[in-house]
């Protein structure tokens, strides 16, 4: 497939999940910004491209210019959410056939009726490691400042004075929000660690879907993790392939019960690294979302529920700023004040009374 990707200028991890993966499948990515495994294309390319396209992507957080997309008539647009809340981040200037969203809460009210989609991170392959020996019983390496659930874990965690417990951070980030960069830095301390661990903890930083999730499954560590109140498609299932807790009483009993039980450990972690690999690679997150994105896009109807609506010319402003900046102002609108704006821009001159 020919596939147009509007994407954000830094780092983002379902960005680069879902551009990784289609690469991987062969598809042909042609992208608006050199970042998340893209490569970009000149801007004056992107229309052509985009009429042409199998399939446009809106991606989502800083940088996304999807006001290249205005005037473009080809439909088969849809728009990916990767933001850390539940709350929708998705441009009002496109009509998109659908949205996949990260985060989205299971309490969300028949989502596909609007046509909305789960998709959180994948594991992409700079996660897999080599394997190392498990000389680590338990380990939650994390931002502790983050979210309070994980200084609560931090804390239970250092009280059990275990020397083979290691709670803690390496200072080392895959992204550094005040100095963005285009690729994700590497963190060898980190990975070290994770694949040295029987058990490794996760918990929700700023959104539920925490790339540790699928890192700690990939380095083959029993995943234990805080349940995350969103969709995934194909779950993993506590006791089974992973181990959950939903309380800090829960967390350490559990602990405590698998601690006894290194085989179990074993087990488990090895069901959510084959669990892992059946259903949470890159490539396979991508062929999902494409198996739904193509159904969308051949349908007649649109995702309605974000679109603002189209906005006429208003030829007061474009005499007033000049059409090029009155052209630049509408897109403008359309990022946050564009519904607000609306009854004015679209404001006729009234006729005289007699």
């Amino acid at each position: 497939m020919k596939i147009l990707y509007i994407n954000c200028a830094e780092y983002d991890y379902l960005t680069a999940t879902l551009i990784e993966g289609l690469g991987e499948l062969g598809h042909d990515v042609v992208c608006s910004r050199d970042s998340n495994y893209g490569k970009r294309t000149a801007t004056s390319n992107i229309r052509g491209i985009a009429e042409a396209a199998d399939l446009i992507i809106i991606g989502s957080n800083r940088g996304v210019d999807d006001h290249l997309l205005e005037g473009v008539t080809n439909p088969r647009i849809v728009a990916v959410d990767g933001g850390d809340h539940a709350t929708f981040s998705v441009s009002s200037l496109n009509r998109v056939k659908a949205v996949f969203k990260r985060e989205l809460c299971p309490a969300t009210e028949d989502p596909e009726k609007d046509y909305i989609y789960p998709l959180p991170f994948a594991a992409e392959k700079r996660y897999f490691v080599d394997p190392l020996d498990k000389d680590i019983l338990v380990s939650f390496v994390a931002n502790m400042a983050s979210n309070p659930i994980r200084t609560s874990i931090h804390f239970r965690l250092l009280n059990r004075k275990h020397p083979g417990i290691f709670s803690g951070s390496t200072a080392e980030r895959a992204y550094t929000p005040s100095t963005p960069r285009s690729n994700a830095m590497e963190t060898p301390t980190y990975r070290a660690l994770l694949a040295r661990s029987r058990i490794s903890v996760n918990a929700p930083g700023a959104g539920y879907d925490c790339a540790r999730y699928w890192e700690i499954l990939a380095a083959r560590a029993m995943l234990f993790t805080y349940t995350p109140d969103i969709i995934i498609p194909n779950e993993f299932t506590d006791g089974v392939n992973c181990v959950t807790f939903s309380s800090m009483g829960e967390f350490e009993e559990k602990l405590d019960h698998y601690l006894a039980r290194p085989g179990r450990v074993a087990e488990i972690a090895d069901a959510g690294y084959r669990h892992l690999l059946d259903y949470h690679t890159t490539a396979r997150r991508a062929a999902w979302f494409l198996k739904l994105a193509v159904a969308a896009v051949d349908r007649p109807g649109y995702c309605e529920r974000f679109f603002a609506g189209a906005i006429e010319p208003n030829p007061f402003l474009a005499n007033l700023l000049g059409r090029r900046n009155a052209r630049r102002a509408t897109s403008l609108m359309g990022k946050g004040l564009r519904t607000w704006l609306r009854p004015f821009h679209r404001a006729r001159r009234p006729e005289s009374v007699t």
